[in-house]
């Protein structure tokens, strides 16, 4: 039931304030990345702490990012990578809400260098930054 009416808050344009609460874990191999981080999600007088994972691969990208990001909770989640300048590069928007997300962004003629992927709420709030590498 608790699900249910944090779901049917999410839906409510007004009724979500989401911020990054902490990093909790962060992890880098030699082709990935993966972690979680936690958001304050507010479900009517209540505060609801949502651990969100995220897994990046490859790194260093060439052409296809391949992104996957998770939680217990139902989310609406939205991607973004910029470079250093803030510039947006390649976007993601879901169709539904959902508990597990799979996408790719097309990194193809993007030169070489540092970015991030950027995770951001429904209202554009940003909630996470992840660095990754373009070779």
């Amino acid at each position: 039931m608790k699900t249910l009416l944090l779901v049917l808050s999410l839906l409510s344009v007004h009724a979500v304030y989401a911020q990054t609460a902490s990093v909790t874990n962060a992890n880098i191999s030699s082709n990935r990345l993966s972690g979680n981080f936690i958001i304050n999600i507010k479900n009517g007088n209540a505060i609801d702490h949502v651990n969100i994972n995220y897994l990046l691969l490859p790194n260093p990208v060439s052409d296809l990012l391949s992104v996957e990001l998770s939680t217990a909770n139902s989310i609406y989640l939205r991607a973004r990578v910029v470079n250093n300048t803030g510039k947006i590069l390649a976007s993601w928007e879901p169709e539904n809400i959902s508990y597990v997300y799979h996408f790719q962004l097309n990194m193809t003629g993007i030169y070489a260098g540092k970015y991030r992927l950027e995770i951001l709420n429904k209202n554009n709030v940003l909630l996470h930054s992840v660095p990754f590498n373009k070779q």
